[in-house]
């Protein structure tokens, strides 16, 4: 998915660079897995207390995408560009997550998984987009599609979004 997506939007150097950016993280296969792999910020709410909840935290494993249930690096790898986490709040998320019973992220593994969830994201909104017949909505779909598509250029650093034109 990650080559065949970075490789649709991107171009066939980008979708090497992609395959060999998730190689070495292989080894992560058999870490625990969790979560339902829905990060946007669609899917939380604010209590009037201040807390922060899930609205959906099941079901997923079994809807119509191919992603099941990842590593949390998945799941913090796209809370990460779901919400546009500057590196200071990146920090602190990574932080929290260590402080609260889980374990310091590998730098390499959470690039990895950073660039297969925009793919992962990019494949979806473009899956919409096809099959969406509202001229209003392709629009809007379009800009999302954009927007993904650069988040998944910038996770490879050296490809600009304009370089990067398939």
């Amino acid at each position: 998915m990650l080559s065949v997506n970075t490789g649709e939007a991107l171009g066939d150097a980008a979708a090497a660079v992609a395959l060999s950016l998730f190689r070495p993280v292989a080894v992560l296969e058999n870490m625990p897995r969790s979560g339902d792999g829905h990060l946007a910020p669609h899917e939380w709410i604010r209590t009037p207390d201040g807390r922060v909840l899930k609205t959906d935290a099941g079901g997923h494993e079994l809807d119509h995408t191919w992603t099941g249930r990842q590593p949390v690096l998945w799941d913090l790898a796209g809370a990460i560009l779901e919400w546009d986490l500057d590196p200071a709040m990146e920090h602190e998320l990574l932080d929290g997550f260590a402080r609260a019973g889980g374990y310091v992220c590998a730098p390499l593994a959470l690039d990895a998984y950073r660039a297969a969830y925009a793919a992962h994201r990019i494949g979806q909104v473009r899956l919409a987009q096809d099959s969406e017949t509202d001229l209003d909505e392709r629009e809007l779909l379009e800009q999302e599609y954009e927007r993904w598509r650069e988040k998944l250029a910038l996770c490879f650093g050296a490809f600009s979004p304009a370089e990067t034109r398939p």
